[in-house]
């Protein structure tokens, strides 16, 4: 299985995160694994959410908005580790149809939270009437990964003609504006890191990925992200 690259963990302001994301899924490397944290929190808005007076609504919580390059619905970054994976469209996960990707990278993560004592698993089939709620978290889909019925990691996906991307929110400490979630510090006695996690996880990812092999971003990809970053700024 073709190698992937494994960038190094990023605490940095919102649309920073999401511009080194846009990077990745407009380029044509190899597949890229990163896992990120938010500095300064923020509320990123799913690609296909251009309602204005949803965005009018998200403003008057006052924390920086920033468009995501994945589908679904807003969600509160805070407490909460986020990974990104992009990979061209002959990588076999994105050969696969979109549930089965789903439940391959899922699986390794509900690895890792069972044996910190988490008690996860796939939320199975779900329906829902009417328009979805505003907020990613305060809906749960088959593919989602659950606590005793509450949503803990969302994902979510987007293919083009030549890459996809996939994102997936792990949530560590409930925020207010999404109380209803599960949280891996309400079930643990003593969280890791965000850092710690993602060491975890990406060695779990190994065996759904292919080997991972450290690297860094290149200078062509630093300087294009700060480029476009002001774009995605709501």
């Amino acid at each position: 299985m073709q190698t992937v690259r494994w960038l190094p963990f990023l605490a940095a302001a919102p649309d920073l995160q999401m511009a080194l994301d846009k990077v990745l899924l407009a380029g044509s490397g190899p597949p890229t694994l990163r896992f990120f944290t938010w500095s300064p929190p923020g509320i990123s808005l799913g690609w296909f959410q251009r309602d204005a007076g949803e965005l009018e609504a998200l403003r008057r919580h006052g924390l920086p908005l920033v468009r995501r390059q994945t589908g679904g619905g807003a969600i509160v970054h805070a407490h909460e580790l986020t990974w990104s994976l992009s990979a061209p469209a002959e990588h076999p996960l994105a050969q696969l149809s979109r549930p089965d990707s789903y439940t391959r990278v899922n699986s390794a993560f509900i690895a890792v939270l069972h044996e910190l004592g988490v008690n996860a698993a796939e939320r199975g089939s779900a329906t829902h009437a009417g328009k979805s709620p505003l907020l990613c978290f305060d809906r749960a889909t088959d593919i989602d990964i659950v606590v005793q019925g509450r949503k803990l990691m969302g994902s979510a996906q987007r293919r083009t003609r030549t890459r996809m991307l996939h994102h997936g929110s792990l949530i560590l400490r409930r925020h207010p504006l999404m109380p209803g979630t599960a949280a891996v510090e309400d079930v643990v006695q003593e969280c890791p890191t965000p850092e710690a996690l993602a060491q975890r996880f990406a060695a779990a990812l190994e065996s759904a990925l292919g080997p991972l092999v450290p690297a860094t971003f290149s200078a062509d990809e630093l300087a294009e992200a700060e480029q476009v970053r002001a774009a995605l700024v709501l």
